[in-house]
């Protein structure tokens, strides 16, 4: 017969099998919010990432630093949506002409240019 009592008592007085309790009973709760309300667990998750960002110390920007981004009026001159690859083009030889050390790329280029 199983004494629970004794199992009990041993649970206890050994804090390595709470802990280990403790472990697996969070695992089980997170990987149930994870199933049950992912949109709510990755709430949670930027919240607490959100607030992390907000009490960190500022990180100093290089003054060497060059951020190039579509703007109304580039939009304008070269339309909307996709921009043909050859603009592209320009700007990635003008930054490397210029000095770039690094250039990093946020464009999709699975696509062909679209046709003018």
């Amino acid at each position: 017969m199983l004494d629970t009592s004794r199992l009990w008592r041993q649970f206890l007085s050994s804090s390595w099998l709470q802990a280990g309790a403790m472990g697996l009973i969070a695992t089980v709760m997170a990987l149930g919010l994870g199933a049950a309300a992912s949109s709510t667990f990755t709430a949670l998750d930027w919240t607490a990432y959100d607030f992390w960002l907000t009490d960190r110390a500022p990180i100093p920007v290089s003054s060497s630093l060059l951020i190039v981004t579509r703007d109304p009026a580039s939009e304008e001159e070269l339309g909307v949506g996709p921009w043909d690859r050859a603009v592209l083009a320009r700007l990635l030889t003008g930054a490397h002409e210029s000095g770039a050390l690094v250039i990093g790329i946020d464009h999709r280029l699975d696509h062909a240019s679209p046709e003018p």
